[in-house]
C-alpha cells in the first residue's frame, strides 16, 4: 500500500507547475534589505578574542561546565596511526584558505591535499556524509532525526491540485477502511563511523565547541556575546555541525551521547590523557569562519591547534590530524576543499610536501577502516572513485586508490538534486546499504540489528515531491527524542527551525533568483 501511495504521489507530483509568488518590488525590497544587514555586518566585524587561556584549560566562557575527564582505555593499535582528530573550518574556497599564513605555516608540517572534495551544499550535508557515508539527499541546514528503529509516520490528509484538477487523499482509516498500514516505512538499523569503530573497541568522541552540555540535543545555543559583551546574545553553537546527534543511534543510546562533548570536556580529557582515538572536533560558528573569514579562524588556530601540536597528550607519534573544510564558499566552482594533513605520524620526508590524489570526505572513512581493518558502512566509503584512501596510508595497508584527474572528478558542487528520504522534494524511503560491498579495511559491511537488506535502492519507488504535497520527511524533527535541550512537544509535528547559523548565501541566492525570475516573466 505504501508503494501505491508514493506512486500515486508521484504521478500527481509529475504535472504541477511552479509559481512565482514574489513581486518584483518585493524581492528588490529583499534584496536591498539583505545588502543593508551584510554592510552594518562587515562594518562591525568582530574581532578575534581567545576564548581562555589556552585549549588544556577550562573557561567560563563556554558557560558548559567540564563534566569530568573520559575514563582511560585499552589502545587499539593501528596499521599507521593509533588516534585520529577530524577539525572541520567552514565554507572557504581553495585559493581562498591558501592566502592564510597560518595554513601555510602548518602546511609545511604536513601533507596539503591539493584535489580534497567536499561532497555537496550546503553544510549539514557534509558532515553528516563523512560519518554516515551519504547524505541521504539532504539539502539544506534544517532539524533532521534519521532513524534507528522501526518508526512509521502516517501522512496528514492532504490536497493535491494538477492543473486544474483538485485530488484529495485520506488515510483510509478514516474513512473506515479496513487497511490501516498506510504510512512511510523508515529503515532500520541504519549505520555510521561509531558502529564500525565501538565493534573493534576504539574509542571516540565529538568535541563541540560552547555546546553547553555533555549531549546538547537543541537545535543551537545563544549565550552571552563573549565577542562584544555589550552585544546582544550570540548563537556560537547550532546542531548542523554536529553530526552524531543526527543519527537516532546516538542519540537513543545514553553511552554513546555522553561522548558528545564540550570543549572544557576536551580540556579534562587531554590534561587526563584520556582524549580517544577517533574524534570530531567543532569550533564555534566564529571561530570555524561560518560568521567571519579565513583570517579570524587562522587566529583560532594559532591559539588552539597550534599548542596543542607540541602536547604529546594530543599528538604523539602515532596520531593523525586531520584539517579540512565542509565545502566552498562559492557554490559556481567545483567543491575543492584546502585540507591538511598533520601530526606526529606524518613521516619526516613527507612534512611539506602535497598529494594530488583524488579524495573526498568520504575519504576520511575509507582511510580509517583500512588503518584499523574495519567492516564498511557500504556507502559512500565503499565508492571506489569517491573514497580513495589517504595515500600515505594506503602505500602501508596496501590498498590501491584510483586515478581520478581532470574531467573524471565528479561534480559535487550540485545541491538538491539527489533522491533521499532527507529531500522533501526527491523523497524516497531509506534503503539499506550494500551488503556486498567491500572497502578499504576489508571487512564485512556493517548490517545493524533489524536491518532488512531486501529494501534496496533499485527496489524504491519513483522520487516524489513532499513539498509540493505540504509534507515534510518523516525523519524531520525530533520525533520521539528526548534530552537536554530538545523542546517539549507541542503536539503540532516536527519541531526545530531555528535561525541560528543560517546560510547567508541561500538566502541571496534565493532573492536573486526571485529577482533573475520575475524579470524573466516580465521579458
Amino acid at each position: 500500500m505504501t508503494r501505491n501511495l508514493i506512486d500515486t504521489l508521484g504521478h500527481l507530483g509529475s504535472c504541477t507547475r511552479p509559481r512565482i509568488r514574489m513581486g518584483l518590488r518585493y524581492a528588490f525590497a529583499a534584496f536591498v534589505s539583505l545588502a543593508i544587514v551584510q554592510g552594518a555586518f562587515a562594518a562591525q566585524a568582530p574581532q578575534f578574542v581567545n576564548p581562555g587561556p589556552g585549549p588544556t584549560s577550562s573557561s567560563p566562557l563556554y558557560v558548559g561546565a567540564s563534566n569530568g575527564s573520559l575514563p582511560k582505555v585499552p589502545v587499539v593499535s593501528g596499521k599507521m596511526f593509533d588516534r585520529v582528530t577530524q577539525i572541520w573550518i567552514e565554507n572557504t574556497d581553495f585559493n581562498v584558505a591558501n592566502t592564510s599564513s597560518t595554513f601555510r605555516n602548518l602546511a609545511e608540517q604536513g601533507i596539503l591535499l591539493e584535489q580534497y572534495y567536499a561532497l555537496t551544499h550546503p553544510s549539514e550535508p557534509n558532515y553528516v556524509a563523512a560519518i554516515g557515508g551519504d547524505f541521504f539527499g539532504m539539502a539544506d541546514d534544517a532539524l533532521y532525526n534519521i532513524p534507528a528503529n522501526p518508526s512509521a509516520r502516517k501522512l496528514r490528509a492532504m490536497i493535491v491540485r494538477c492543473d486544474d484538477r483538485e485530488m484529495i487523499l485520506r488515510d483510509p482509516s478514516e474513512l473506515g477502511a479496513s487497511i490501516t498500514s498506510w504510512s512511510w516505512v523508515m529503515m532500520t538499523g541504519l549505520s555510521r563511523s561509531v558502529d564500525l569503530l565501538e565493534a573493534k573497541n576504539i574509542s571516540w568522541a565529538s568535541y563541540q565547541e560552547n555546546m553547553p552540555t555533555v549531549g546538547y540535543l537543541g537545535f543551537n545555543f545563544t549565550q552571552p556575546n563573549y565577542l562584544n559583551i555589550s552585544a546582544p546574545p550570540y548563537t556560537y553553537y547550532v546542531r548542523k555541525h554536529n553530526p552524531h546527534v543526527v543519527f537516532n543511534s546516538v542519540t537513543s543510546i545514553p553511552s554513546r551521547l555522553a561522548q558528545i562533548r564540550n570543549f572544557n570536556d576536551f580540556a579534562a580529557d587531554v590534561n587526563a590523557s584520556t582524549i580517544p582515538q577517533w574524534n570530531f572536533v567543532t569550533p564555534n560558528l566564529v571561530n570555524d569562519a561560518h560568521d567571519t573569514d579565513i583570517d579570524f579562524a587562522s587566529d583560532w588556530l594559532d591559539y588552539w591547534l597550534v599548542p596543542l601540536l607540541s602536547n604529546p597528550a594530543f599528538n604523539d607519534n602515532k596520531t593523525l590530524i586531520i584539517l579540512t573544510f565542509d565545502e566552498t564558499d562559492t557554490y559556481t566552482v567545483n567543491n575543492r576543499i584546502y585540507t591538511l594533513l598533520l601530526g606526529g605520524v606524518i613521516p619526516a620526508n613527507l612534512r611539506g610536501t602535497s598529494d594530488t590524489t583524488y579524495y573526498t570526505h568520504y575519504s576520511t572513512l575509507s582511510t580509517v577502516e583500512a588503518n584499523w581493518g574495519l567492516g564498511s558502512l557500504g556507502r559512500g566509503d565503499t565508492n571506489k572513485t569517491m573514497s580513495n584512501v589517504f595515500e600515505f596510508v594506503a602505500n602501508v595497508t596496501g590498498y590501491r586508490n584510483l586515478d581520478v584527474r581532470g574531467a573524471d572528478i565528479p561534480l559535487t558542487n550540485i545541491t538538491g538534486t539527489i533522491p533521499g528520504p532527507l529531500n522533501p522534494d526527491l523523497y524516497i524511503p531509506f534503503a539499506a546499504p550494500n551488503a556486498n560491498a567491500t572497502g578499504a579495511g576489508g571487512g564485512p559491511v556493517f548490517l545493524g540489528p533489524g536491518l532488512n537488506i531486501s529494501v534496496t535502492p533499485e527496489s524504491l519507488p519513483k522520487p516524489v515531491n513532499l513539498t509540493e504535497a505540504r509534507q515534510s520527511v518523516p525523519a524531520s524533527g525530533y520525533g520521539n527524542i528526548t534530552g537536554p535541550g530538545v523542546p517539549a512537544p507541542t503536539g503540532s509535528g516536527s519541531t526545530g527551525n531555528a535561525n541560528g547559523g543560517v546560510e547567508v548565501r541561500a538566502v541571496v541566492g534565493a532573492v536573486l533568483g526571485a529577482v533573475i525570475g520575475v524579470i524573466a516573466v516580465l521579458a
